[in-house]
C-alpha cells in the first residue's frame, strides 16, 4: 500500500475510533490502523479537534508508534468528548515527515 493510500485509509479511521472506557468525563480510544505495510517504520498518528484541524492547530494527542504489518493499534488516552479528525502516515524510512514526490505528492 502506497503512503498516500495508507493516509487515506488512517483518515477513514475516524468512523473505527471507539471510547473504550471513560473516567471524569474523558475516554481511552483505541484505533486499528489496516493494511499497514510491511516494509516497516513508524506509524504516525495525530489527533485533531474539529476546530482545529482546518487551521494546522495543535494535536489533541499524538503517537509514534513502530508499524506492524497487516495492523498496529494505537491507544490514546484521556481524550475529551468531541468530534475529531485523524491524521496519519507509515513513515518507512523514520526522518520525522511525509517524503513526497518532486511535484508534491505523498510518497
Amino acid at each position: 500500500m502506497t503512503g498516500f493510500r495508507a493516509l487515506l485509509a488512517a483518515m477513514l479511521l475516524l468512523a473505527a475510533m471507539a471510547p473504550v472506557q471513560a473516567q471524569g468525563g474523558k475516554a481511552t480510544l483505541v484505533i486499528h490502523v489496516q493494511n499497514v505495510s510491511p516494509k516497516g517504520g513508524i506509524l504516525r498518528l495525530g489527533l485533531y479537534a474539529e476546530a482545529n484541524y482546518d487551521k494546522d492547530g495543535d494535536t489533541v494527542a499524538d503517537a509514534d508508534v513502530t508499524a506492524q504489518s497487516p495492523q498496529t493499534t494505537i491507544t490514546l488516552i484521556d481524550i475529551a468528548p468531541g468530534t475529531y479528525a485523524i491524521q496519519a502516515f507509515q513513515d518507512f524510512n523514520a526522518n520525522g515527515k511525509m517524503d513526497s514526490s518532486w511535484i508534491g505528492l505523498p510518497q
